[in-house]
C-alpha cells in the first residue's frame, strides 16, 4: 500500500500526541494503555489500515521515549522522501543506521556479556 504525504502527515501527528501523553501522564501507558490505543484505533480507522504495525507495537511493546523518538523520525524521513526533499535510497540508509546504532549493537553488546559470565 502506497502512503500519502497527508496520511504520514496524520500519524506523525498522532505520535507526537502519544509522546506528549507518554511523558505528561505515563498512567496511560501502563494501567489503561490498551484502552488508550484503542481510542486511538475508533478515532482513526484509515490510519490503523495503513500502519498496522504501529498500532500492534503499542499495544504489545512496553512505550518509551527512545522508541516513540525512532518512530517518529522513520515517520519524517518517509514523508520527505514522499516530499521528494529525501531520495528513498538515502533514507533508507539513514534510517537503517539510526537502527543498527539503537538496536541491533546494544543487543550484541549485551549478549557478549552474557555469554562471557
Amino acid at each position: 500500500m502506497s502512503l500519502d504525504g497527508a496520511s504520514i502527515e496524520s500519524m506523525i501527528s498522532i505520535i507526537k500526541n502519544i509522546h506528549h501523553d507518554f511523558n505528561t501522564n505515563p498512567k496511560k501507558f501502563t494501567k489503561e494503555k490498551m484502552v488508550y490505543i484503542e481510542v486511538l484505533e475508533k478515532k482513526h480507522p484509515d490510519l490503523v489500515q495503513s500502519y498496522s504495525s504501529i498500532f500492534n507495537m503499542f499495544k504489545q511493546e512496553d512505550i518509551n521515549n527512545e522508541k516513540i523518538n525512532r518512530l517518529h523520525y522513520m515517520l519524517q524521513m518517509a514523508l520527505k522522501v514522499k516530499k521528494g526533499k529525501v531520495e528513498s535510497e538515502d533514507a533508507n540508509v539513514k534510517v537503517g543506521k539510526v537502527l543498527v546504532d539503537k538496536i541491533v549493537i546494544p543487543q550484541v553488546e549485551r549478549v557478549r556479556k552474557e555469554n562471557k559470565k
